[in-house]
């Protein structure tokens, strides 16, 4: 165990292992810093819309395809996780670019199992008021290099540790709420 807390500390990360409700799975904060996809042909990219790769190297990719909000508007995306180019969940509003990459270490090396990102959005309330809500989406990553949503917590208290919960259960016992979207051509 002393050697992972020296090499997550030199990737400059952090980590715990979660309570006895999901106690087999190992909990690692990572960023997201994004880059633009150069060669955009090879993928299926929607006509007015962008494809970016977000992650770091010791983490499966985080695929986002973005379109361009109109002045005033809300900004629209699709989000994926894994090795390859997929889309499994889509949204307005934005996403943080932390992510909590849920799994375990096998052979000194951290396998990614599932992952919660935040999402935040506008939503009208009854009397027609705009709000700004969050919720905590969860992936699943499959074994074909792909991902799936299980899921969103929002609205509750302990929204981390709850989502902590799902993602651990969907280790599991998972349904997809859909299939991903594969976008390399």
């Amino acid at each position: 165990m002393q050697h992972h807390l020296r090499l997550l500390a030199l990737l400059g990360m952090i980590f715990f292992v979660a309570d006895a409700a999901d106690a087999k799975v190992t909990w690692v904060y990572g960023s997201l810093q994004c880059n633009r996809v150069a060669n955009q042909s090879t993928f299926k990219v929607r006509p007015g819309w962008r494809l970016w790769r977000c992650g770091s190297p010791q983490f499966p990719p985080f695929w986002k395809m973005d379109a361009a909000p109109a002045p005033g508007g809300v900004p629209l995306y699709s989000v994926g996780i894994g090795s390859i180019a997929n889309l499994s969940m889509a949204s307005s509003g934005t996403h943080s670019n932390k992510i909590e990459w849920g799994g375990n270490f096998k052979k000194g090396k951290f396998v990614a199992k599932v992952a919660i990102v935040r999402t935040e959005f506008d939503w009208l309330d009854p009397s027609e008021k705009v709000r700004r809500g969050s919720a905590l989406q969860v992936f699943r990553l499959l074994a074909d290099g792909t991902s799936c949503n299980v899921g969103a917590v929002a609205y509750r208290q302990n929204l981390n540790k709850k989502a902590r919960v799902l993602a651990a259960r969907s280790i599991r016992h998972w349904r997809c709420m859909s299939k991903p979207e594969i976008l390399l051509r």
